[in-house]
């Protein structure tokens, strides 16, 4: 269901209050902890209120709906235990290894998109294009169109990430579902159409009240786009949502930030196994800390992210980590310090700029990533060291970069 049809099933504001969960440690809880983060093989039977739907309709759900879906993931779809467990722990690269090393034809299709969506995270353009455009082919000969709305998104996410803009906006618009209007508006704010983007990330934030963790995480995601961090910090940490509560890392659920609805399984849909996005959620809290001068905490957050033992699966979040880890190094005074987070950022950018296999596309990736190079020659030069300064100076052009192996 897209957001349009959402808005006007909402209640007026004065109405939530007999719309809250009366026994949230009883529903929401228990579902966040196993129909999130895949603890399985558990009966539970009760009654469970305002976690599935739009109002409080009681439902009775039990583990074992859980426990035959993840039989039936196995069986008929190919996701293995193994595969769960990792995609939980946000250990995402022995899927990639173990799927890349396979032919696409010899993936199920589950497994092949599971494949795509690693590779987009690991930051990998070109074996995500090539993954996708594998997909739809095979989507197409086996007349299962209805996924390839997805597929268009997914293109849109990876020129969005590229620094393609224009393009990502383009290829988002057309489309109907949340995810898509979540990657439009984000494409949307570099354009300067902040009134459009403030008014979704609106709507996102009046729907994440009715204890929905992944549309809070694109509302989120959209006020800090904005530059809104106070607001944003507000958000992750209502307690009606619980996103920096529950979702961040070594926190009690996993957020599966499934943009395009791929991954659910069981009899009603209700479970994911998409791989685990709280490392995002951990980013977003360092990020409004940082904004709002709330500087020890935030670098406590950072910390956190870049000793993560899976960090270098999420190369966009490391980057940044690391970028944000050196101003707050220079902030106290630390150069040394700050100059090697730097280079440590600029590292990661210079290796995700070799794997996207187009010259535009390398140009336009660096484009708005000067300030990292900029901070750094900044000091290098205060420092006296202008030969690295200068090779940095070079390195930062927005040229073609290295052609990728």
């Amino acid at each position: 269901m897209d957001m349009s049809s959402k808005k006007a099933r909402l209640p007026a504001k004065r109405d939530r209050r007999k719309l809250q969960n009366p026994w949230p440690g009883l529903s929401c809880l228990w579902l966040r902890a196993q129909g999130s983060s895949g603890v399985g093989g558990l009966l539970l039977l009760g009654l469970l209120w305002g976690c599935a739907g739009l109002v409080d309709i009681p439902i009775i759900f039990t583990g074992t709906e859980y426990a035959v879906g993840k039989l039936y993931l196995n069986l008929a779809r190919g996701i293995s235990r193994e595969d769960l467990e990792s995609l939980d722990n946000g250990d995402l690269a022995p899927v990639r290894a173990r799927y890349a090393s396979r032919s696409f034809d010899a993936l199920t299709v589950d497994q092949h998109r599971l494949l795509c969506d690693i590779h987009i995270k690991y930051h990998d353009t070109s074996a995500a294009f090539e993954c996708l455009d594998k997909l739809e082919l095979r989507l197409k000969k086996e007349a299962a169109n209805g996924d390839l709305s997805a597929i268009a998104g997914k293109r849109a996410l990876l020129f969005l990430q590229s620094g393609a803009y224009k393009v990502a906006a383009d290829g988002s618009r057309a489309l109907s579902s949340d995810g898509a209007r979540y990657i439009y508006a984000l494409a949307t704010v570099h354009g300067g159409q902040r009134d459009e983007v403030s008014r979704i990330a609106g709507e996102f934030q009046e729907w994440s009240y009715y204890k929905e963790p992944k549309v809070a995480f694109f509302a989120t995601n959209l006020l800090v786009a904005l530059g809104q961090y106070a607001r944003a910090l507000d958000l992750l940490r209502d307690p009606s949502i619980g996103l920096a509560r529950d979702y961040g890392l070594n926190r009690p659920a996993v957020l599966r930030a499934d943009i395009f609805d791929e991954f659910n399984f069981g009899l009603f849909q209700f479970f994911s196994y998409a791989p685990s996005s709280n490392v995002y959620v951990e980013f977003l809290l360092a990020k409004t800390l940082l904004e709002t001068e709330q500087r020890q905490d935030a670098k406590r957050h950072f910390d956190a992210l870049i000793s993560y033992e899976h960090i270098e699966t999420y190369r966009d979040i490391h980057w940044m980590a690391l970028y944000e880890r050196g101003r707050i190094a220079e902030m106290e005074g630390d150069i040394s310090g700050a100059m090697d987070f730097y280079k440590r950022s600029i590292e990661i950018i210079e290796t995700i700029r070799s794997s996207i296999n187009t010259t535009l596309g390398r140009i336009s990736y660096v484009a708005d990533k000067q300030v990292v190079y900029g901070n750094l020659i900044g000091l290098l030069f205060e420092n006296h060291r202008n030969a690295e300064a200068i090779e940095f100076t070079e390195s930062s052009r927005p040229r073609a970069g290295r052609s990728p192996e």
